[in-house]
């Protein structure tokens, strides 16, 4: 599993943006949404 962390301030639309190409890749995404900061959770064969 890699981690994706967003900065700061990362609109809904960038989040979006980013699921769906990893998704379109045979990856799974499992966001994480803090305080601050968003981080997506990268499963599948990353190598």
């Amino acid at each position: 599993m890699d981690i994706v962390v967003l900065k700061k301030g990362a609109t809904a639309k960038e989040l979006r943006h980013i699921v769906k190409k990893l998704e379109s890749k045979g990856f799974k995404a499992n966001v994480s949404k803090g305080i601050e900061r968003t981080v997506i959770g990268v499963i599948g064969d990353t190598s």
